[in-house]
């Protein structure tokens, strides 16, 4: 959509930091944004990768402002706001950021590897629902069963919905021969994927003491690639703070309702 915006304001509970140089094309550029959520954090690889100058708006999702409502009538992150024309939903964001900013490409030049991505950003839905249920077990979507597989955590169709989510991601690695999703460049679906897969790696290895897809290793190796991009290390959390939090609240989603940060995933008030 599009529309006039307020200035970016600041909020108790987050940041608005100037960015250090103008935009070449004198283009400003404003992102609502929280730093734990892995549908923002697609929006933040893409303007990191890109090298977008960018305000950032922290928005507390368990405590939304206000005048928030006027830039996103639903309240929800990301929300990137360019010259005054606001865009929301994170893959149209990213693609949109693409577009109009072209340092970096996102899109492969070849036509054969961007209608591959394309495919399987179509099927990222999909392959995150598959995610979110393997980690859920029998709890709410968005929940974390902290019990292993072995112990009964989960179940048996979610792990077979899981097991061929992962085919999917694994078949692009092979495909492409790597590095990335789709070869030797970062795309759209590597941003667009990372931010989840990356969770959920984080909860089987880390809370249930598993291996993370141990029969899929061209997964494993380009989550280890993407875990080494500079642009990762800015936009994920601290892994040790964000696991107690993930620990503690059973919940990938606990930031919707206990104010946390990117700086500090641990709401402030737990000790």
């Amino acid at each position: 959509m599009a529309g006039s915006i307020r200035p970016a304001a600041r909020s108790a509970a987050g940041v608005s930091h100037e960015a250090e140089e103008e935009q070449a094309d004198g283009s400003e550029v404003i992102f609502y944004t929280h730093g734990l959520c892995p549908y923002a954090q697609r929006v933040a690889l893409t303007l990191e990768e890109k090298g977008v100058n960018y305000k950032s708006e922290h928005i507390d999702l368990s405590n939304k402002p206000s005048w928030y409502f006027s830039v996103n009538p639903r309240g929800l992150v990301p929300a990137v706001a360019v010259n005054g024309q606001v865009v929301t939903e994170s893959t149209d964001i990213c693609r949109f950021l693409d577009q109009n900013f072209p340092s970096g490409p996102l899109v492969p030049s070849d036509a054969e590897s961007s209608t591959a991505m394309n495919s399987l950003m179509g099927k990222a839905d999909s392959i995150i629902h598959a995610g979110l249920t393997m980690v859920a077990g029998s709890n709410r979507m968005w929940a974390i069963d902290t019990n292993s597989i072995r112990k009964g955590g989960g179940n048996a169709r979610a792990q077979a919905e899981w097991g061929r989510a992962l085919d999917l991601v694994e078949e692009a690695v092979r495909q492409s021969q790597g590095p990335f999703l789709m070869g030797e460049n970062l795309s759209l679906v590597d941003v667009v994927l990372f931010p989840f897969l990356a969770r959920f790696q984080l909860v089987v290895e880390g809370i249930r003491g598993e291996i993370f897809a141990p029969d899929h290793p061209l997964v494993s190796q380009w989550l280890a690639t993407m875990w080494q991009r500079p642009s990762t290390r800015r936009t994920f959390p601290d892994k040790e703070r964000f696991l107690l939090a993930l620990k503690q609240y059973a919940s990938l989603d606990y930031f919707d309702f206990h104010s946390a940060s990117l700086e500090d995933p641990v709401p402030k008030y737990w000790v």
